[in-house]
């Protein structure tokens, strides 16, 4: 969904709403969700899926129906905890256009992100931008901010 702000002198300023879906095993998803709003405020187009209880053909369905139910016009960035996992598995098979239907034919989603490593800094970073650049600007600003949060001292 695009919104539009009108300026002074008709000059117009285009905001953008990217969405988000966070998936982890277990409850790391909406330990995220919660320490983010509870940094930021409560936050639009923002869903957490876990795996837990759930096969691959349901991971699979449960993602679909989360990028349906939403109008992702501008986008939406699919975090996921681990690279390799069925998450991330399932986060590619669905941005390449896969569904849970086997019989279906792949219809590549073409403003759909897989980001893996999921952490506090890139969703801060995340959310402080999606309003303001385009899912194409934005995901290596994203990747790159995860990447300053990983410090190491010995």
């Amino acid at each position: 969904m695009k919104l539009e702000h009108k300026r002074n002198q008709g000059q117009r300023e285009i905001f953008f709403m990217i969405g988000c879906i966070i998936l982890t095993h277990a409850d790391l998803g909406s330990g995220l969700k919660n320490a983010l709003e509870g940094i930021m405020g409560q936050q639009e187009e923002l869903s957490v899926i876990s795996n837990t209880g759930l096969g691959r053909e349901e991971m699979i369905s449960a993602l679909q129906r989360e990028i349906d139910k939403e109008n992702y016009d501008d986008g939406v960035v699919i975090f996921v905890d681990m690279p390799g996992t069925s998450w991330w598995q399932t986060a590619k098979k669905v941005a390449g256009g896969m569904s849970a239907d086997s019989n279906s034919t792949p219809v590549p989603r073409p403003k759909t992100a897989v980001i893996t490593g999921v952490n506090l800094p890139m969703l801060v970073k995340f959310f402080t931008l999606r309003k303001s650049l385009p899912l194409s600007q934005i995901v290596p600003l994203i990747k790159s901010e995860g990447e300053k949060g990983i410090i190491t001292e010995i």
